[in-house]
């Protein structure tokens, strides 16, 4: 990933205080007693789709958009980082791609977990 890329940390307390406040009137709207990390893990689009605009609107001293994405925590496991970028603010380079076989351990656990088919 590109170092200098700017994104907000849904999980951190500073960021959960901040849309506490900013996303007040759309918690209140959705009957929620309070913003907290459970609100940005659960499947409570409306909310989460506020924050991510209200972070792609975000502007600096210049007007130049302040981030370039959001990490949060999965809904589906606590231990799963994902990130979400926007994507005209990425910088795009060549990478070498790797095939991934049908037979590779993670790959197989993963399907095991979703109930998925591998397909040859």
């Amino acid at each position: 990933m590109d170092s200098s890329l700017l994104c907000v940390d849904l999980a951190t307390g500073e960021s959960i205080q901040y849309f506490r406040e900013v996303l007040a009137p759309i918690g209140v709207r959705l009957g929620l007693p309070d913003i907290d990390l459970s609100t940005f893990t659960t499947s409570k689009r409306p909310l989460t789709q506020a924050a991510a605009r209200h972070i792609y609107e975000l502007k600096d001293q210049q007007g130049n958009p302040q981030f370039d994405g959001i990490r949060y925590i999965s809904r589906l496991n606590s231990e799963w980082e994902c990130w979400a970028f926007f994507d005209a603010r990425i910088r795009f380079s060549t990478v070498n791609v790797e095939n991934i076989l049908a037979n590779d351990s993670a790959l197989r656990s993963v399907a095991r977990l979703f109930k998925l088919t591998i397909e040859p």
